[in-house]
């Protein structure tokens, strides 16, 4: 998943219709500029965003605008040290426990 590019016209089929595609091109580039990482966001060309927890990476090819999106390791919510991963490898450690026949709980 994380080498998978989406082109723009992905992204306004695969997000609820809420606009015309002219419409929903611009303002989701715009978020992107709004939330650039480096501050070398240029559109038209190529940049890198940081839009609640994912990294949204941006190129503009001679076929189109493409999208790649990649979670933020780091992010308190969606992190790997989030609350819900936390619990996640907790079940999934008691889980494999109960499945060799040992306590969890030991």
């Amino acid at each position: 998943m994380r080498n998978k590019w989406y082109s723009v016209v992905d992204m306004h089929e695969k997000l609820p219709p809420a606009a015309r595609f002219d419409n929903f091109r611009t303002h989701f580039i715009s978020a992107l500029e709004k939330f650039a990482v480096d501050g070398n966001f240029k559109r038209g060309k190529a940049g890198k965003s940081l839009v609640y927890g994912y990294y949204v990476y941006y190129e503009s090819r001679t076929d189109g605008e493409w999208f790649r999106f990649e979670r933020d390791r780091n992010d308190s919510i969606v992190g790997d040290n989030s609350r819900h991963n936390v619990l996640v490898r907790q079940n999934l450690l008691e889980d494999m426990g109960a499945d060799l026949g040992e306590n969890a709980y030991d």
